[in-house]
């Protein structure tokens, strides 16, 4: 079975998309190169490149998925739920599951910021950022 894509996204949603992806892998990037840093964000989150990885980790999850969900027509509630599934599983994994990591209560602070930030940012592209699939009889008539 295959679902047909409901709405497409408007030029300025596109280019806020790519946009958001770029600036979080800008923000880890950062977190290796020093010289790419923004230091205002140090100085108002003190380590705050020690930590970014959560955030944007959790946001590129919730807004790759999130936006094609967006676009297959698919509600706010199912969205919202997705957020706060990936922010308890970042509460869980940080605090019980040391596999690979530190415990660590900041890192799940910063990958729930990214939920909340990615939310936002679909809870705006579906309300409008998108516009209905034009029907082939609509595309007809224009022709």
């Amino acid at each position: 079975m295959m679902t047909k894509i409901k709405y497409v996204p408007k030029a300025l949603t596109t280019l806020t998309y790519f946009l958001v992806l770029g600036l979080n892998l800008f923000l880890v990037m950062g977190r290796k190169k020093a010289a790419i840093r923004l230091e205002f964000l140090n100085n108002i989150f003190p380590e705050f490149y020690t930590h970014v990885s959560n955030f944007s980790i959790s946001m590129l999850l919730l807004i790759v998925v999130g936006y094609i969900w967006v676009l297959l027509g698919v509600g706010t509630k199912p969205l919202l739920l997705l957020a706060l599934t990936v922010m308890v599983i970042n509460i869980i994994y940080e605090l019980f599951i040391p596999v690979l990591n530190t415990r660590d209560i900041t890192d799940a602070w910063y990958g729930i910021a990214g939920c909340i930030t990615g939310g936002l940012y679909l809870v705006l592209v579906k309300q409008y950022g998108v516009k209905p699939v034009p029907s082939a009889a609509d595309t007809a008539q224009k022709i």
